[in-house]
């Protein structure tokens, strides 16, 4: 089951990751509305991507799964968080709950694997 979920987690989130790369309007606003510099969604895209390598690289190395799947949590709960904190409307960040939900199956999956 851990090996689907990582998988499955490592597309949805790698994909999540290159679009980052797109420069999306809708995350752009977001960064600028937190008060970041302009292109710092890159390194949110990178973060993505790196933790969809890991999860990768953890069907063979069970550990690096179990620690790319943990930072994937921190980091998408902390996506949660920083919606909220401007007061968006649940709605506005549907895809970052749903990420922050299948990154914490796939890292209790992987955990009690």
């Amino acid at each position: 089951m851990h090996t689907l979920l990582s998988i499955v987690t490592a597309l949805v989130v790698g994909g999540a990751g290159i679009y980052d790369f797109t420069n999306p309007p809708q995350v752009l606003q977001l960064m600028h509305d937190l008060g970041y510099k302009p292109g710092f969604h890159r390194s949110l895209g990178i973060i993505k991507l790196a933790g969809a390598v890991g999860l990768l690289l953890g069907l063979q190395a069970i550990n690096l799964g179990l620690v790319a799947a943990f930072g994937l949590v921190v980091y998408f709960g902390l996506a949660v968080r920083a919606h909220r904190r401007l007061g968006h409307n649940p709605n506005e960040f549907v895809p970052a709950i749903a990420l922050l939900g299948l990154t914490s199956l796939t890292f209790l999956s992987l955990l009690f694997s």
